[in-house]
């Protein structure tokens, strides 16, 4: 895994530029492990999706900025 050099900058930052920083700490961490070993299944209608999968797609949203979960369903739709 690539080392991050992390700097103050001047510099206009993209919205996806912390998801590489965000992805190698979680990659680092048995966070997501410990999220699809928890049982919620009477909470949830979609038992198939696993519960590190909706962690990592909901932070990914944050990184880049879109709070909202629906727009990463908009993202799937428009490759339909």
């Amino acid at each position: 895994m690539k080392d991050f050099r992390i700097e103050f900058t001047n510099e206009r930052i993209i919205p996806s530029g912390g998801l590489a920083v965000v992805g190698a700490i979680l990659g680092k961490s048995d966070f997501v492990k410990r999220l699809n070993r928890m049982d919620v299944t009477p909470n949830r209608s979609q038992h198939q999706i696993k519960n590190g999968d909706i962690l990592l797609t909901y932070t990914g949203m944050q990184c880049m900025g879109k709070p909202q979960f629906e727009a990463a369903l908009q993202g799937n739709m428009s490759t339909k």
